[in-house]
């Protein structure tokens, strides 16, 4: 298989196994299946999918307030913006 992306700090060499629930991953190969035009088989799709959060959840976590207040969502803090 292709890479998708280089190598990058999440990326390391070897695989493992995860355990995702039958109807998500049955959603995922829908998708892949309707949409050729995005080149996905369903291990480049999740693997897309978990890098973009990663890639989120990174800049939110890098994100100042100016205010320097926050509140929390989702059990996570968030700049408040005004």
């Amino acid at each position: 298989m292709p890479r998708t992306i280089e190598v990058t700090n999440f990326e390391v060499a070897r695989r493992v196994a995860i355990r995702l629930p039958g109807r998500m991953m049955a959603a995922v190969d829908r998708i892949v299946a309707e949409h050729p035009e995005f080149n996905y088989n369903r291990q480049q799709f999740v693997e897309s999918a978990v890098r973009e959060k990663i890639e989120r959840m990174v800049m939110m976590d890098n994100v100042k307030s100016s205010s320097g207040e926050f509140i929390v969502v989702n059990d996570r803090l968030k700049p408040v913006y005004r």
